[in-house]
């Protein structure tokens, strides 16, 4: 899996059951570090291990359990590719890997679930996107989000516009009209049924060519993309091409930012560079008109700071808006039955289990149950609820704050 989009993000809520393994790796770019990425991998690995072992199982079990990511070990194409983050999630029916475009705090984390917290607040926020490059000589269309982006296809399309137009050998506009035989004999012409006209010159020739083949990618790219989607869709190209597609388009989740240039030596990457710099002011107003809503309603019984009554409230469904932080904690089990949480503690566990503490013998050194705020993002996103999570030390919200429906 590419991209930690809003659906992966709701199935892997949703999968639960011991064993599920959660592994989080800063990663770099470029320099030596990039190179010692395997090996931090191999001992995060070996942590995992540990914990398996701990929590009941063999060790050659636990060896196989996790043996898709042990692969990656030697895949040389896997580590060719950069990002600043990996996620990894494993349990006995699946194995996703995410690429971040953030750093994350390297650890290993077995519980009954997996542990999203991290993922979620890497994420800061909802950065996917479709991107339109634009070219007569082949235009190609992309999904991407803040760590990744990766080439669709455009079913119908030709491969360029000299690839449309292959077949029209005069590659002039022609009009056509019909005129009755007798009517033609009559004038002292020949008995046909048809004149040909040309018109406009190559300058008019050449728009109605550049019209019918952008014509073609609007209806590829409207059959592909959701159009109704909140990921926004932008185009990169030369002028006169970004405004013939604009005057076709039909798709309103069309963002007015556009990148102005020749699109035909540009790699992926940098497309994938030059769109999330153009859309940052477009997250940014998401982000700030979360925050207002959130802002207006303070002080009302619609938002709570309790992490205790924020769990309960999750799990019953009613959390419109979820907003944390990227710190830990606090911990505690939650009883579905009786809708209550208990043994709330701040202490980071080693093992975190939704249904209480891996080890009972271990609960004189402060290990204690999942974290809350990780269960609470988990509920609202299966209940239909919207998260916002941010990091670092420029976060707007400092723990969790929940915004209720009623």
């Amino acid at each position: 899996m590419n991209s930690s989009d809003h659906s992966a993000l709701v199935a892997l809520a949703g999968r639960q059951g011991w064993p599920a393994l959660s592994l989080y790796l800063p990663t770099h770019r470029i320099g030596a570090e990039k190179l010692q990425d395997r090996t931090r991998l191999k001992n995060l690995l070996r942590s995992a291990s540990e914990k398996l072992v701990a929590d009941g199982m063999r060790g050659t079990d636990a060896e196989a359990f996790y043996a898709p990511v042990s692969s990656l070990l030697e895949d040389d194409t896997f580590w060719r590719e950069s990002s600043l983050g990996l996620a990894i999630f494993v349990s006995e029916t699946t194995t996703e890997i995410m690429r971040l475009d953030t750093s994350v705090p390297e650890q290993a984390i077995v519980g009954d679930r997996f542990y999203l917290r991290p993922l979620m607040a890497a994420r800061s926020g909802d950065r996917r996107f479709f991107a339109l490059a634009l070219d007569r000589a082949g235009s190609q269309l992309y999904r991407g989000d803040g760590a990744t982006i990766e080439q669709m296809p455009l079913e119908g399309v030709p491969t360029s516009l000299a690839d449309e137009l292959r077949f029209d050998e005069t590659q002039r506009s022609l009009q056509y009209s019909s005129v009755p035989a007798p009517q033609a004999a009559a004038e002292g012409g020949r008995p046909t049924g048809a004149i040909f006209h040309g018109h406009g010159g190559e300058k008019d020739t050449d728009k109605i060519n550049l019209e019918r083949y952008l014509r073609k990618i609007e209806v590829a790219v409207s059959k592909t993309v959701a159009c109704d989607t909140t990921a926004p869709l932008v185009l990169l190209g030369v002028d006169y091409a970004l405004a013939m597609y604009r005057s076709l388009n039909t798709c309103n989740s069309l963002a007015d930012e556009q990148i102005h240039g020749a699109t035909d030596e540009l790699a992926a990457h940098e497309i994938h560079a030059k769109v999330l710099d153009a859309l940052q002011p477009h997250f940014d107003r998401e982000t700030d008109t979360r925050l207002a809503e959130l802002t207006e309603r303070e002080g009302s019984q619609l938002v709570s700071r309790d992490a205790t009554k924020i769990v309960v409230a999750a799990a019953e469904g009613r959390i419109q808006s979820l907003f944390f932080d990227d710190s830990l904690g606090p911990f505690g089990t939650y009883d579905r039955a009786s809708g209550s949480v208990e043994d709330v503690c701040a202490d980071s566990p080693r093992y975190l289990r939704e249904d209480g503490i891996a080890d009972a013998s271990a609960a004189s050194d402060g290990e204690c149950g999942w974290d809350l705020v990780d269960l609470a993002a988990a509920e609202t996103l299966l209940n239909g609820g919207m998260v916002h999570a941010f990091s670092g030390e420029d976060s707007p919200v400092h723990g969790v704050v929940a915004l209720m429906r009623y």
